[in-house]
């Protein structure tokens, strides 16, 4: 499975100007505050060791913006 950090709470202040951040609204997701999606910090972990929980669904416009972001932070696009 390939993750990547994300923030809680106080979203960097250059949010918006990153093009591998995404901004995950607390009104449009499973979190209690806005987060964001660091697509430039991705990792591949274990699934059986690492992934205990789901923490919830992000809407597919969101998921849109997070695999656009992806291709770029990879040279895709």
């Amino acid at each position: 499975m390939v993750n990547s950090p994300l923030t809680r709470g106080r979203l960097p202040l250059a949010h918006g100007r990153i093009p591998f951040e995404v901004l995950v609204e607390a009104s449009d997701s499973p979190f209690k505050k806005d987060s964001s999606v660091r697509l430039d910090q991705i990792r591949v972990v274990s699934v059986e060791k690492r992934i205990h929980s789901v923490a919830g669904s992000l809407a597919d416009s969101t998921l849109d913006e997070i695999d656009d972001a992806l291709k770029l932070s990879l040279g895709l696009d």
